[in-house]
């Protein structure tokens, strides 16, 4: 059986209406400060990229949006509601699941926007291909 995006999509979404907003968000792990200060607004129908050197939060920050770890401070809101996960099924509930994608050779490795670029083609290539 092969599953559509029209057998999960919302069909009451609008392309371009906020999915998640996060306002403010930063997170430390005692007095670690992992993430300060962050704005990201994920819209319906579009496709957001998280894109930065090793070390500068983008795991941390997928987490928090995926429930594995609570934010520390600032606004985590899904379909306009103020959240906050206690763990990754909560996150599920509201739609939200993070998939790593890895091929037989590893993880994709981004370094450069031009990196990411290739990566979307080959990922392109890869699916037509599954």
């Amino acid at each position: 059986m092969t599953d559509t995006l029209q057998d999960h999509a919302d069909p009451t979404l609008h392309k371009g209406e906020p999915l998640i907003q996060m306002t403010d968000v930063g997170k430390t792990y005692g007095a670690i400060r992992a993430l300060s200060g962050i704005n990201l607004q994920v819209n319906a129908g579009e496709v957001t990229c998280v894109l930065g050197d090793n070390g500068a939060g983008k795991s941390t920050l997928i987490k928090i949006m995926a429930g594995l770890h609570p934010h520390s401070e600032g606004t985590l809101k899904v379909d306009g509601q103020d959240v906050k996960f206690g763990s990754p099924r909560e996150a599920l509930d509201h739609g939200i699941a993070i998939h790593v994608w890895e091929t037989r050779h590893g993880s994709l490795r981004i370094d450069t926007p031009a990196d990411a670029l290739s990566a979307g083609e080959s990922l392109r290539r890869l699916t037509l291909r599954a």
